[in-house]
């Protein structure tokens, strides 16, 4: 794995984990997050045109340098909103499902890359042992807000998600919005059973 894909991974699991605990301690809160959205946007907007100390050095450190600078933190962000409200009556589902994006989107592709050997029926670039590797971490830490069976059935569901290469009008679908949405939906259904 190259240096900058293990350093934006790590990126996500440490902004993912400080995410959620921003939001369960009340430090964000839906219109926070809508706020540090468009404060986002701007920036990635701005920053395509000039160089923002800060911003750049984030951007040159753990960005894929896509068309849009900061992609991956402002759809993390998108899909931590999306889940907040879709789930704000199971705040407890919502901060489980985000997690299981930060940790199991993380830990996956780099356990794969390292230990992996076997890839997965889903795909032809991802291997079993990173998605189970991300199942089980996201379990463990979504298992901090929701019993441990119901975490590890929410992991199971979104990492097997991730290992597909979801594709609507030829476009991939971005994980950092469909899985915490998925996690916590799988959740809320095993809860509702």
């Amino acid at each position: 794995m190259e240096k900058l894909e293990l350093r934006r991974q790590l990126f996500h699991l440490g902004f993912g984990m400080l995410l959620v605990v921003a939001l369960k301690y009340k430090i964000l809160d839906v219109t926070r997050l809508i706020l540090l959205l468009v404060v986002g946007c701007v920036l990635s907007l701005i920053s395509k045109r000039i160089d923002v100390p800060v911003i750049s050095y984030f951007l040159r450190t753990f960005d894929r340098s896509e068309k849009i600078p900061g992609r991956g933190a402002l759809t993390f962000i998108l899909g931590a909103l999306i889940t907040i409200i879709f789930f704000r009556d199971q705040i407890l589902i919502a901060y489980a499902g985000i997690t299981i994006l930060a940790v199991g989107d993380s830990v996956s592709p780099i356990m794969g890359k390292y230990k992996g050997k076997i890839l997965t029926p889903l795909s032809k670039v991802k291997y079993l042992e990173g998605t189970v590797a991300g199942i089980i971490a996201a379990t463990l830490v979504a298992s901090l807000f929701v019993p441990i069976v119901i975490a590890f059935i929410g992991a199971t569901v979104a990492m097997l998600v991730e290992a597909l290469e979801i594709k609507i009008n030829e476009k991939f679908v971005d994980d950092n919005i469909l899985l915490p949405l998925v996690a916590a939906g799988v959740m809320q259904l095993v809860i509702m059973i």
